[in-house]
């Protein structure tokens, strides 16, 4: 009856170690097995997102080499700091019925920090700053005499793409003046030219 091996799981055999006929011995490993209806996707998240992530939410997970896209929620949050590069890990639960995803497959993996309805963003370049640290972007004031400058100071918060979130002073309908605004002043006449 010791004679006879069993596997302890139920999958495919991915990998022979020891032949037939080889000698082997208790706890040496003679093949290996996979079972790859489920898989976890791992991934190393920077520190800065700690507060942002939790577990259940539902991250975005790319694999580029299958140009497949899927959704599913955080499993696990690890409980430590990575000193070498500063990330903690995560790990999403995947159901595979199909066997396309395998063990060591490259996945980026989208987590949603945050979230505005009804946002005003612009180009970063837009936004100028005083000596005294205030900022401000130029737009264009229609006036009976014609299209004159005129200085709206902004407060703004995040950045993504290039593009910066603006707090308050925009109201979004505005038109931004973006080719020549460094060096205007408040006031001046403008001619728009399309190029």
């Amino acid at each position: 009856s010791k004679s006879q091996v069993y596997a302890p799981i139920s999958g495919t055999v991915s990998m022979i170690v020891t032949k037939e006929g080889e000698m082997t011995g208790p706890g040496t490993p003679i093949i290996q097995i996979l079972n790859s209806d489920r898989v976890k996707v791992n991934a190393d998240t920077p520190e800065k997102y700690l507060r942002a992530v939790k577990r259940g939410d539902l991250v975005q997970i790319e694999f580029p080499a299958l140009q497949l896209n899927k959704e599913a929620a955080i499993s696990l949050i690890g409980q430590t700091i990575n000193p070498a590069n500063r990330t903690f890990k995560i790990e999403v639960d995947l159901r595979n019925p199909d066997g396309m995803l395998k063990p060591n497959l490259l996945a980026n993996v989208l987590i949603n920090d945050f979230t505005k309805k009804d946002a005003i963003s612009i180009p970063v370049e837009l936004i100028q700053q005083e000596v005294g640290g205030k900022k401000f972007v130029y737009i264009v004031k229609e006036t009976p005499e014609g299209l004159f400058s005129s200085k709206v100071y902004v407060e703004t918060s995040e950045v993504q793409d290039g593009m910066i979130l603006v707090e308050s002073g925009l109201e979004g309908s505005e038109t931004l003046v973006n080719n020549g605004a460094r060096n205007l002043v408040d006031n001046e006449p403008l001619e728009i030219k399309n190029l």
